[in-house]
């Protein structure tokens, strides 16, 4: 919670911050939607696309994912 903070009051104009989780480990993050979901790519290649992340953040801002046989949990934190 104090990280989560510390970056808003870093940047007023970070808008939204979106995450993903595996592990018990944050393994990406971005302010920016489809930047984040080209980053998912990179690091899984069977990952969906940014429609889909739009999609999906649109309706909950926590959802899970699983690739892979990895599961993921994506949080829109701002």
């Amino acid at each position: 919670m104090h990280f989560y903070l510390h970056i808003c009051f870093m940047n007023e104009r970070v808008s939204k911050l979106y995450v993903a989780i595996v592990n018990n480990e944050v393994v990406c993050f971005e302010t920016n939607l489809k930047r984040f979901a080209m980053l998912m790519v990179k690091i899984e290649p069977s990952s969906r696309n940014y429609d889909w992340f739009f999609r999906s953040f649109k309706k909950d801002a926590k959802f899970q994912l699983t690739v892979n046989d990895k599961v993921y949990y994506f949080q829109q934190l701002v």
